[in-house]
């Protein structure tokens, strides 16, 4: 890399000063973060009690005996549609995290272009989150922040000092 007269780096933002600002903003996430609620994608499995056709995705409907237990076991007519599953084939389980986020309202215009999205700065919430809750915004479909539902109008963003350990995420309320 060409010298560009740096000086040396750590002289002011050392690692000390970097490890302090992470142990507080984490620290602000314990004491005055609200719990947030992330509604992931659902998971589909196949049903137990029925085989699947692949061909016309669904349930062939045809009863497979399994040791799953009583509630995933019901006999049926071959032909008739499956009582577990309805004819689909798969089953799916709706899925939920809740993550303590510190949470902000209306943010500051410089800090949100609301003109981008053609929103106005009451419909707009920001979080702020460790860095480990990644994999679950990413997968979230929306999330429940203080009793609204918000879908997410930007990927999630890190940030931090020198080191990116936090993540920033805008969400807009629905039905505003």
């Amino acid at each position: 890399m060409a010298d560009q007269g740096l000086p040396p780096a750590g002289r002011f933002v050392g690692d000390a000063l970097v490890n302090l600002f992470q142990d507080r903003i984490k620290q602000l996430i314990a004491d005055l973060g609200r719990e947030v609620t992330y509604v992931l994608t659902p998971q589909q499995v196949d049903c137990p009690n029925c085989g699947f056709d692949f061909v016309n995705n669904r349930s062939n409907n045809v009863h497979t005996p399994n040791a799953s237990g009583a509630s995933f076991n019901k006999s049926f007519t071959t032909g008739q549609r499956c009582p577990v599953c309805q004819g689909r084939g798969k089953l799916e389980f709706s899925r939920s995290v809740t993550h303590k986020s510190l949470v902000g309202f209306q943010p500051a215009p410089e800090e949100f272009n609301y003109t981008e999205y053609g929103l106005t700065p009451d419909q707009v919430l920001r979080t702020k989150n460790a860095l480990a809750v990644l994999p679950d915004i990413e997968v979230a479909q929306y999330a429940i922040i203080d009793g609204f539902e918000c879908e997410k109008i930007t990927i999630p963003r890190k940030t931090g000092l020198r080191d990116l350990a936090f993540l920033v995420t805008y969400w807009k309320r629905r039905n505003t």
